[in-house]
C-alpha cells in the first residue's frame, strides 16, 4: 500500500494519480469522472483529468481540506452510473507544520 503525504497547511499542493487496472494496465479517463474518497471526510471531486488517456487524475489540495492524522483513501472511477472502478486502497498521512 502507498503512502501519500502532506502538511494541513499546505494550499495548492498537487496530487498527480495514474490509475492503472489490477492487471497493471493504464485505464483509459475518457469520459470517466474520478473522486477522491478519504474515508471519514467528505469526497473530493472531479479530479482534473490533465491526460485520460494515460489514467492520469490531478487534485490538488485546498484550504481545509485535512486535518492532521492518518487516514484510508482510495479514487472512484466512474464510467457511467452503473459502471465504476475503484483503486486500491492508500494511506494519507497529514502532518502539522511546526511554526
Amino acid at each position: 500500500m502507498s503512502t501519500l503525504t502532506i502538511f494541513s497547511e499546505e494550499i495548492g499542493k498537487r496530487f498527480q494519480f495514474t490509475i492503472k487496472d489490477e492487471d497493471g494496465d493504464l485505464v483509459d479517463l475518457t469520459g470517466a469522472t474520478v473522486d477522491l474518497l478519504v474515508f471519514g471526510h467528505p469526497e473530493k471531486g472531479p479530479l482534473a483529468l490533465p491526460d485520460p488517456v494515460n489514467g492520469r487524475a490531478d487534485y490538488d489540495t485546498l484550504e481545509g481540506d485535512f486535518e492532521p492524522g492518518t487516514y484510508q483513501a482510495q479514487l472512484r472511477v466512474t464510467f457511467s452510473p452503473s459502471s465504476l472502478f475503484l483503486t486500491n486502497e492508500f494511506t494519507l498521512k497529514v502532518g502539522e507544520l511546526d511554526c
